[in-house]
């Protein structure tokens, strides 16, 4: 086990954004999200806003990285980057006095809640690469699979067994499960939706694919007139920014034994691929937008949080490219 001083070590690393979860050991990563949660906890007294005990939300934690999958994508050390973006970037909002409305103190407590839970029976591996490997779990990945929607069912239940539902506001469900769900396959496709809808977006607010960001922008822009809609559209942007921002995990991925495939093609050159396109293709354009979008519209705040992730997401990008071209054949 850690000694509480590495603990505190590790909280002082994860308040910056380049923080990289595998610099330390494993014994004390498998922890860190957890000490990072209670640390949070603490320090902002969610206790006293929320009903629920330290001892309460520990064990649902302890039991949740008891459910850590020990493969390449869906696993402890993905939560904890989640987490470390989703705290960092929130406490953002939350301590800017224009902003505070859109992530009050509660919705912050439960946006981490839903990320530390995001992972909660997922296969360990990412839709694209099992498709790609041919193998039949790859049936329960689709878009529309109801595989996707099982982390948010059984995070429920979880909450309910350990009694923190009931001691959480009458909205708390709908709005975890919204967040949990902003993570899965169906909203995460979406973005490539907003990607290409972003010119028509920028010309008219609130048109096309691109409306939610449009009407977050809108909220953080005249937070006077902030609504319920407008936190859980902060939340489910953090996840989803959380989600395919933390390419840490993936990073040093490479070396782990994928799936058997049925063809000759060399199992690491189809995760370089799918990386290198999944970088390129949506999630740098996406930051890029959104970042564009709120400079525009003069939202220090998010242009702060998306800079550093647009420069990591371009980072993954070049080192995946680097992997694929010493990967391929001549």
């Amino acid at each position: 086990m850690a000694t509480e001083s590495t603990h505190k070590q590790l909280a002082r690393a994860m308040t910056s954004i380049e923080f990289d979860a595998h610099s330390f050991e494993e014994s004390v990563g498998a922890g860190s999200f957890i000490y990072l949660f209670l640390y949070v906890f603490v320090v902002h007294k969610y206790h006293v806003l929320t009903q629920c005990t330290l001892k309460d939300v520990a064990e649902y934690l302890l039991y949740v990285r008891s459910l850590s999958h020990h493969c390449p994508f869906t696993n402890w050390v993905h939560t904890l980057d989640m987490l470390q973006i989703a705290v960092e970037a929130s406490s953002r909002f939350h301590t800017q006095p224009h902003t505070a409305a859109l992530m009050t103190p509660t919705c912050r407590f439960l946006l981490l809640l839903a990320v530390v839970s995001r992972n909660i029976d997922r296969a360990g591996f990412s839709r694209d690469y099992i498709a790609n490997t041919m193998h039949p779990l790859a049936s329960l990945h689709g878009s529309e699979a109801p595989y996707e929607n099982q982390a948010s069912s059984v995070m429920l239940s979880l909450l309910r067994h350990f009694g923190l539902l009931r001691k959480l506001p009458l909205w708390t469900e709908p709005y975890l499960q919204d967040i949990v769900r902003s993570t899965n396959v169906p909203s995460i496709d979406s973005l490539r939706y907003i990607v290409r809808g972003s010119c028509v977006c920028e010309r008219v607010p609130g048109a096309g694919p691109a409306g939610d960001t449009h009407e977050l922008l809108r909220s953080l822009h005249h937070p006077e007139s902030v609504d319920s809609k407008g936190q859980l559209l902060l939340g489910k942007v953090i996840a989803a920014v959380a989600t395919i921002g933390s390419g840490v995990v993936e990073a040093k991925a490479g070396l782990i034994v994928p799936l058997r495939r049925k063809t000759l093609v060399d199992p690491k050159i189809i995760m370089y691929t799918c990386q290198l396109e999944f970088s390129r293709d949506t999630v740098i354009p996406y930051l890029a937008s959104v970042r564009r979008l709120s400079l525009r519209d003069k939202i220090e705040c998010l242009a702060a949080v998306m800079l550093p992730l647009l420069k990591q997401a371009i980072a993954n990008r070049d080192m995946w490219e680097t992997l694929y071209k010493s990967s391929c054949p001549d």
